[in-house]
C-alpha cells in the first residue's frame, strides 16, 4: 500500500525540505502527478545524456553502462506502478482461500 496514496501531492514539499530535490523540481512533478517514479528516471537519463553531450563521459561502453542502469531502474518502476495498479481477481482469491483451507 502506498504511504500518501493520493494526497503524495500535498508531502512532495518534503523532498525539497530533506535537500533531495529543489522546489522548482518538485513544482515540476507536483504538475506533471502521473506516474512521479518513472519521471525521476526520465531526468536521470537526461541527466546522463548532457553528461555525454559535455563529454564527462567519453567512454561509449560507460555510457551504454548507464544507460542501461538507468532503463532498468525505470522500468522497475513501471513494473511496480503495473502491479500496484491492477486489481487482483476475485476467483484467483476465492482459489487461495480454498487452498488455505484444504
Amino acid at each position: 500500500r502506498r504511504r500518501y496514496g493520493p494526497e503524495l501531492p500535498n508531502h512532495l514539499h518534503e523532498l525539497a525540505d530533506f535537500g533531495i530535490l529543489t522546489r522548482d523540481e518538485v513544482k515540476k512533478l507536483a504538475a506533471y502527478n502521473n506516474n512521479l517514479s518513472e519521471s525521476v528516471w526520465t531526468w536521470v537519463a537526461h541527466i546522463v545524456s548532457s553528461l555525454r553531450k559535455t563529454g564527462d563521459i567519453q567512454d561509449t561502453m560507460m555510457l551504454t553502462y548507464l544507460m542501461e542502469k538507468v532503463n532498468l531502474g525505470r522500468s522497475g518502476a513501471a513494473l511496480i506502478g503495473a502491479q500496484m495498479g491492477t486489481p487482483i481477481p476475485v476467483p484467483y482469491v476465492h482459489l487461495l482461500g480454498f487452498l488455505v483451507k484444504v
